[in-house]
């Protein structure tokens, strides 16, 4: 029955090629009744034949088949682009799989790689690799010859340093390197100037090197999860920086010059350890969210009702026992946490918060009549004491 099966998709899979000869995703392992659910590495002849037929495709996907080989006539595909083979369980490729020279696209994401391939070094063309959830520890010199590479994702590895073979690709701008094992940041790392979106939270990061600075076409940096205790005064020279992520490490303090990240959208700073901001924090003027969740700040500088494009807000579980009086300056705030602080009233300026619709303010000392009044200041918000 399953051969008749193999044999039927192989038919089907010859129709679809004529008919569409730039693209195909082959389905062939899929489930046809409750009964079929994998086909045995023993039926690899078939895929075998499959792949010979489809030498002119350019999108191949072989995902989620659970394939513990790949035929050498893959090597035959001369002209894919793209290649999909994540989700299955690979632990190497063949030899052959160096000939696809033309691949710009390959994932290989999911599956039992401990080794890196060294075929793929031969991809000179190959501009987005994908190899996430795979056991790899470290990436061969010759990963250094994919000139063209832009995105990188090598999350949930085995990787204890940044391999120093990335120190030659200098086109990257997209890395993703979240779930490794990671301790410190090789100085090297400011080679990579045309980084816009860099991701390193759930490592075991001690410190961030001053070169992180020279990176200045980042936009996106993710750091949390980690064990900081401070970041770089470099950070500052992030000018293009619109989100940066550092929860749950253990920071004291922020430099002072992080206020001059004007670019800066969202700043996640959850679960730390900060006891005040900046004096200047106020002059981030362009900030739409700021997380300060389970920290230890008890009180805000003058200037941080400053931050007047300011939407969402998060100070619950702090020491705070007032705000600012000038609070209702943020007029465009959409939610404030305050849960857990130890205030007794918020400000009369609170009134002029027009677009509030959330307040969060349960866990803290306010008197019956205190709650009143905070009701009849919002009459629109949802307020949660």
């Amino acid at each position: 029955m399953k051969i008749i099966y193999f044999i039927l998709i192989t038919m089907f899979l010859s129709n679809t090629v004529k008919a569409q000869e730039d693209e195909i995703t082959i389905d062939m392992l899929e489930s046809v009744d409750d009964n079929y659910e994998k086909i045995p590495n023993p039926y690899i002849p078939s895929l075998n034949k499959a792949l010979n037929d489809i030498e002119n495709t350019t999108i191949l996907s072989l995902a989620y088949k659970d394939l513990i080989e790949i035929p050498n006539s893959i090597g035959k595909l001369k002209k894919l682009k793209q290649l999909n083979l994540s989700s299955n369980k690979l632990s190497g490729l063949p030899k052959e799989f160096k000939n696809l020279t033309e691949l710009e696209y390959l994932n290989l994401g999911y599956n039992n790689l401990e080794n890196f391939p060294e075929q793929i070094s031969e991809f000179l063309k190959l501009r987005k690799l994908k190899i996430e959830n795979n056991k790899l520890s470290d990436l061969p010199l010759s990963f250094s010859k994919l000139k063209s590479i832009e995105t990188l994702t090598i999350s949930h590895n085995n990787f204890n340093l940044v391999p120093e073979a990335l120190r030659e690709n200098v086109n990257l701008v997209t890395v993703e390197f979240s779930n490794n094992q990671l301790q410190l940041l090789p100085n090297w790392i400011e080679n990579l100037k045309a980084i816009k979106f860099l991701s390193l939270h759930d490592n075991q990061l001690i410190s961030i090197p001053n070169e992180i600075g020279n990176l200045v076409e980042l936009k996106e940096l993710q750091l949390g999860r980690n064990k900081l205790k401070k970041l770089p005064m470099s950070i500052g020279q992030l000018k293009k920086l619109m989100y940066l992520e550092v929860p749950k490490n253990e920071i004291l303090a922020l430099p002072d010059s992080i206020t001059k990240m004007k670019s800066l959208e969202i700043l996640n700073l959850n679960s730390n350890n900060i006891k005040k901001l900046p004096e200047s924090i106020g002059e981030l003027q362009n900030l739409r969210t700021f997380e300060l969740f389970n920290n230890d700040i008890n009180t805000l500088p003058a200037t941080f009702t400053n931050l007047t494009n300011l939407k969402i807000l998060n100070l619950a579980n702090n020491k705070l026992n007032k705000l600012p009086e000038s609070i209702g300056n943020l007029t465009k705030l959409y939610k404030i946490s305050l849960g857990n602080n130890r205030l007794a009233e918020l400000p009369n300026s609170i009134k002029q918060l027009k677009q509030l619709k959330y307040l969060l303010i349960e866990n803290n000392s306010f008197s019956e009549h205190e709650k009143e009044k905070i009701k009849e200041m919002l009459p629109n918000c949802n307020i949660r004491f």
